[in-house]
């Protein structure tokens, strides 16, 4: 038999340690380390070990999301559903803020600092989209149909494409639809607007960024019935309410020539009231009370076709819903959620109740109402009550400001796109129990309460555009 020195014209090469790198594919024995040894050239690619991840687990996503140096994984599974969110920086692996949702099977999309997560299950099929900025998780439009198992391809958490993946039972199984999300940027911004005349919180508000009014409210000391009409410009005195009163529903989103102020809370008594004036314009009327006394409720509509909902009267957090139709009021359906001091928005027939404070604790609920129900929509991203709100139907609307549990006053402004709320641009100045009024996309902020002075006459204004998402077909 033929030994190595027949094949290759010379016996093995004996050579302490390696051989130098010219010297490719041949057979050599290390007396160094005493060890027989093959070199040949390194081959273009090779896997090696890293540093592990913090948290072990199946069925995330991350294969979309960076580069090699500089990456992201999010949910899967460890056995139990997790929201756990990393980070890879080319050499190890750290824990950041966790994904709103907890799910597996999701799919995903961007850069380690700007990415969409979306989709999954928990248990069931999720819609869920869910934007990175780096820092945190931001709720934004779902898909229109909840899937697992599915794919996508993004730069950045500004637009996406999610394609394929498994569809609940009964809806085929495996689909090939693909949806494509584009969200709007920037998002929107508050800037300084005309301060009010009269510094007071616990004020009611109605009309649009350039035609509003402010009325009633807490001075620092005592109860007002001051009302103010706003051109936009600058905020005049005008005529007062009928009495002094806090914590009112002002109904009415067109202009400050037409306005309800409903309810509210009268120091002389020490309690709720009952309470429905109308402004024409010019002065105050009473109309028809009414049905179940309250403070602190939401509203929407106008001031011929109204919608109170909510309250306290006098246990806090009531559910209790009442329509107006010009002439007086009727209990409909109540809210799911009893509560008080909410965000609201809408109309008659189509509005908007999110957070507030419930008999437990601040929540942050949200309640669509279709003119004859209510139903549970996607919660707000931070509970608050006593905020500002603005919106003139129920797909879009913002909430601002308010108190959560710690710290006391928030600045934080939540824009909803008819499907989830979007955290944007915070006030200027924390605050509560201010007035407010306008759109989703054009609002005030006026008075109310913030760091350091109990009442104020400082506005701010906000200007700002929206998030869409579409669905497109791969077939």
């Amino acid at each position: 038999m033929a030994d190595y020195k027949d094949i290759v014209g010379t016996a093995v090469r004996n050579n302490a340690g390696n051989l130098s790198s010219d010297q490719q594919n041949q057979i050599f024995y290390d007396s160094t380390n005493i060890d027989f040894k093959y070199q040949f050239a390194a081959t273009t690619a090779a896997w090696r070990t890293q540093a592990s991840m913090n948290t072990g687990r199946i069925y995330f996503d991350g294969s979309d999301l960076g580069t090699a140096t500089a990456t992201l994984v999010a949910g899967g599974e460890i056995p139990a559903l997790t929201a756990n969110t990393e980070t890879w920086n080319g050499s190890s692996w750290s824990e950041v803020n966790n994904l709103n949702t907890a799910r597996s099977g999701l799919g995903g999309a961007g850069t380690s600092t700007a990415a969409l997560m979306f989709g999954g299950t928990n248990p069931g099929f999720k819609a869920v989209t869910e934007s990175w900025n780096g820092s945190g998780w931001t709720e934004i439009a779902d898909m229109s149909t909840g899937r697992q198992g599915l794919s996508g391809g993004a730069t950045n958490n500004t637009a996406a494409i999610a394609y394929l993946g498994h569809t609940p039972p009964g809806g085929g199984g495996v689909t090939h639809a693909s949806e494509e999300l584009t969200v709007d940027a920037p998002v929107g911004a508050w800037s300084t607007g005309a301060s009010i005349n009269t510094a007071r919180r616990v004020l009611g508000g109605t009309g649009i960024y350039t035609s509003a009014l402010a009325f009633g409210g807490y001075n620092g000391t005592a109860q007002v019935a001051n009302t103010e009409s706003y051109n936009g410009t600058s905020w005049t005195e005008v005529n007062d309410l009928n009495r002094t009163k806090t914590l009112v529903a002002g109904i009415g989103k067109a202009s400050n020539q037409a306005a309800l102020c409903v309810g509210g809370y009268f120091s002389g008594t020490a309690s709720q009231i009952a309470d429905n004036e109308s402004w024409n314009g010019t002065s105050w009327t009473e109309l028809a009370d009414i049905n179940t006394q309250r403070y602190g409720a939401g509203n929407a509509g106008t001031p011929s076709a109204g919608l109170i909902f909510g309250g306290d009267n006098p246990t806090p957090a009531a559910a209790i819903t009442e329509s107006w139709n010009g002439s007086a009021w009727t209990e409909v359906a109540d809210l799911n959620t009893a509560r008080y001091s909410m965000a609201s928005a809408g109309i008659a027939t189509a509005a908007l109740s999110s957070s507030g404070h419930s008999s437990t604790g601040v929540v942050t609920i949200t309640e669509s109402w279709n003119g004859s129900a209510w139903t549970e929509v996607n919660d707000l991203n931070t509970g608050k009550y006593e905020p500002g709100s603005s919106g003139t139907v129920n797909t879009a609307a913002l909430a601002f400001g308010g108190r959560t549990s710690s710290p006391p006053l928030t600045a934080t402004t939540e824009d909803w796109n008819g499907v989830s709320w979007v955290e944007v641009a915070d006030l200027s100045s924390a605050r509560r129990q201010m007035g407010s009024a306008g759109s989703s996309t054009n609002a005030l902020a006026f008075g109310g309460e913030t760091a350091g002075a109990d009442v104020n006459t400082s506005a701010e204004e906000w200007s700002g555009s929206t998030t869409s998402i579409k669905t497109i077909d791969t077939d």
